[in-house]
C-alpha cells in the first residue's frame, strides 16, 4: 500500500467514525463538516447497489472476454489456454494497481472484480504448471495452495482487502493439509501466528485495511486451531494422511483435544447466556 492510499484510507476511517458519532448525536453537522476538512478522502467510489451491479457485470464481462479468447484458439488449447491464463491474469492485476494506486479507486466495484479475475487466473496458470509438469495430483494442489497464500497476501497488503488476507491465511493451512503432520501445523502455526496478527490488527503504524487484514487473518488461524484441537476432527482423521494417522491415537493429542473441546464448549455456553441475559 502507498502512502498516499494509506493516508486516504486512515481518512477514511476518521470519517466514517465521525458520520457515526453524527448518528450518535455526539457531534452537529458543524463537527462533522470541520473533520470532513481536516481529513478528506479522494478516494472515487459508488453506493453499495452500484457497486455490487458493477462488481457483477465487470466480472461477467471478464470471464466472457476469456472464454471468447479461449474458443477462438481452441484447436490449439494445450499451448494456447496457459497463455492466456497468463496474460489475463497479469493484466488485470496491474490494471487493479492502477485503479487503486493511481486512480484511487475504492468500493467502486470494477477494482475488485478485476482483482479477483486477475488471482483467479493466475492461480489456474499456477495449477496448470505444476499439473504439466508431472507432479502428482496432491502436490501440484498443494503447490497451489501455497502460489495462492502468497498471491493473496501481497494482494492484501498492496490494495488493502481484508478478505484476501483471510484466504491467504486459509490457503497456506490447506496447503498444508496434503502433507503428513498436518494437525500438528494446524495448531503450531495458528499458536506462533496469533500474538503477531493480534498486536498488528491493534498498532496505530497500520493503515486501518492492514489492521483489518490481520484481523481476519487472525480469525481464519484461530477457527484452524479449533478444528485441529476439536475431538470431533481428531476421531474422523479430518487433517490426518496416511502417514499421520498416528497422530489421532496419540493420548497426549487426545487428551489436550478432549479438554480444548470441553473448555470451548463451556466458553459458548457462557457467552450464550451473556447474549440471553442481554437481549
Amino acid at each position: 500500500m502507498t502512502p498516499r492510499i494509506a493516508r486516504a484510507d486512515r481518512n477514511g476511517a476518521i470519517r466514517a467514525a465521525a458520520q457515526a458519532w453524527k448518528a450518535a448525536g455526539a457531534i452537529d453537522d458543524t463537527a462533522l463538516a470541520e473533520i470532513e476538512a481536516v481529513y478528506p478522502d479522494n478516494r472515487q467510489g459508488v453506493g453499495p447497489v452500484f457497486r455490487v451491479l458493477l462488481f457483477l457485470f465487470a466480472l461477467i464481462s471478464i470471464n466472457g472476454a476469456f472464454g471468447f479468447f479461449a474458443a477462438l484458439t481452441d484447436a490449439a488449447a494445450k499451448t494456447v489456454f496457459p497463455v492466456l491464463l497468463l496474460f489475463f491474469g497479469a493484466g488485470l492485476v496491474v490494471a487493479t494497481d492502477f485503479q487503486i494506486a493511481l486512480m484511487l479507486r475504492a468500493r467502486g466495484g470494477i477494482e475488485a472484480a478485476t482483482s479477483l479475475s486477475g488471482l483467479g487466473f493466475l492461480i489456474g496458470f499456477a495449477f496448470w504448471t505444476f499439473d504439466k509438469a508431472g507432479w502428482k495430483e496432491d502436490h501440484a494442489f498443494a503447490a497451489t495452495l501455497l502460489v495462492a497464500a502468497v498471491l493473496l497476501a501481497t494482494a492484501a497488503w498492496r490494495w488493502g482487502y481484508p478478505l484476501y488476507a483471510g484466504a491467504a491465511m486459509a490457503a497456506l493451512l490447506g496447503g498444508c493439509v496434503f502433507f503428513p503432520g498436518a494437525r500438528l501445523v494446524w495448531i503450531i502455526l495458528p499458536l506462533l501466528a496469533s500474538p503477531i496478527l493480534l498486536r498488528l490488527a491493534e498498532s496505530a503504524r497500520l493503515p486501518p485495511s492492514h489492521r483489518d487484514s490481520c484481523t481476519f487473518a487472525l480469525g481464519v488461524a484461530l477457527a484452524a486451531l479449533y478444528v485441529a484441537v476439536h475431538l470431533g476432527s481428531l476421531d474422523s482423521h479430518l487433517l490426518e494422511t496416511g502417514h499421520s494417522a498416528w497422530l489421532s491415537s496419540s493420548p497426549l493429542l487426545r487428551g489436550l483435544a478432549m479438554a480444548a473441546t470441553a473448555l470451548v464448549r463451556s466458553e459458548e455456553r457462557r457467552v450464550g447466556k451473556e447474549c440471553r441475559s442481554r437481549w
